[in-house]
């Protein structure tokens, strides 16, 4: 009799979730978008509520949460990336 334990994945993050707690916002920025590239993601999403702002990719049709940030953190992210396309 053989052991499949290990073939069912356990509980914890995705392994397409990033930590980014600790970092400065153009380090959450930076690992943001090379996890993105990393994952061969084609869109980004950046969706907000009064509590935080969470980061999403849509990698081969599939919609993964990479991160979420607290929404005073979450705006400066954003403020950041508008800053970086002009």
């Amino acid at each position: 009799m053989s052991d499949t334990s290990d073939a069912t994945p356990g509980p914890g993050p995705s392994p397409v979730q990033i930590d980014v707690e600790g970092q400065s916002v153009e380090q959450i920025v930076n690992t943001v978008l090379d996890h993105a590239l990393s994952i061969s993601a084609s869109d980004l999403f950046f969706c907000s509520n009064e509590d935080y702002l969470s980061v999403h990719a849509r990698a081969l049709g599939i919609v993964h949460q990479l991160c979420i940030v607290s929404i005073e953190e979450g705006r400066r992210v954003l403020s950041h990336i508008k800053a970086m396309s002009e």
